[in-house]
């Protein structure tokens, strides 16, 4: 395995789309829309082409001419309780959205710092819920007034789709996939829901067997205070995977 990740000079060129995988975000350009499609959790969402995307724990954030404008998270949702609401916060207002494929609700909010901080700015925010009470999580979309108004949120909440229904990958990236998975469900702390993100470097077959080098890393997310966020795992790891086949020509693990 050593050998091959660091001897092996071959150049890798994948035809199509080039894609980057981080656990919680996937960013492909449209350059027809002007859009580009983010991926978190177990959905994608379409937003503006011209917004930076920075990738963090369970979040993504949104970006334009550098300045922090907003973001997407997921967090911890009761349906008998109140919205799991950002610190330092006061509900301005709130209202429900309909015509969304789940129950959703937009509540405008002024922000504030810790009072220790000095800082008296207030910051208005709408932020928009996706809801999901049969898995206890809500999508949050939020941004800054100043520079995203209100209607643009809904429309990135209206692109929502399953990963499922936009993104088929192969065969082979399953079987990677659950690979990853079972292994690192054996030596991490458990967490709620188990992740992973591969590279396949490359592939070959010998005696019967397929063998798979990737980059790899596997991760548990879980909540803490109501934020979904890594419990544990691991970082990119080169890793070598050997699958087998059965009579039909089927890979099994």
């Amino acid at each position: 395995m050593a050998e091959f990740f660091q001897g092996k000079k071959r150049m890798f060129l994948v035809t199509g789309a080039l894609s980057l995988v981080v656990l919680c975000g996937l960013l492909l350009t449209n350059p027809l829309t002007k859009q580009v499609s983010v991926e978190i959790g177990d959905y994608t969402m379409q937003i503006p082409s011209e917004w930076k995307i920075t990738v963090g724990e369970a979040e993504l954030i949104f970006e334009k001419n550098n300045i922090p404008i907003g973001g997407v998270q997921i967090v911890g949702y009761e349906p008998d309780q109140p919205l799991f609401l950002p610190n330092h916060s006061e509900t301005k207002w709130q209202e429900k959205i309909e015509g969304l494929f789940t129950k959703a609700v937009l509540v405008n909010l002024d922000l504030t710092q810790p009072a220790a901080s000095g800082d008296t700015s207030v910051k208005n925010e709408n932020h928009l819920y996706l809801l999901f009470p049969n898995i206890k999580i809500a999508y949050d979309i939020y941004a800054h007034t100043r520079y995203v108004i209100k209607s643009e949120l809904v429309k990135i909440a209206k692109s929502f789709k399953k990963r499922e229904e936009t993104r088929k990958p192969k065969s082979i990236d399953k079987a990677v996939s659950i690979a990853i998975k079972n292994r690192g469900k054996n030596g991490y702390l458990e967490g709620e829901v188990a992740t992973e993100g591969h590279l396949i470097l490359d592939t070959e077959e010998r005696n019967g067997k397929i063998i798979v080098y990737t980059i790899s890393s596997f991760g548990y997310f879980g909540f803490e205070n109501g934020i979904f966020t890594k419990i544990s795992g691991s970082g990119a790891i080169p890793t070598v995977i050997s699958f087998s086949k059965n009579e039909k020509g089927e890979r099994l693990r």
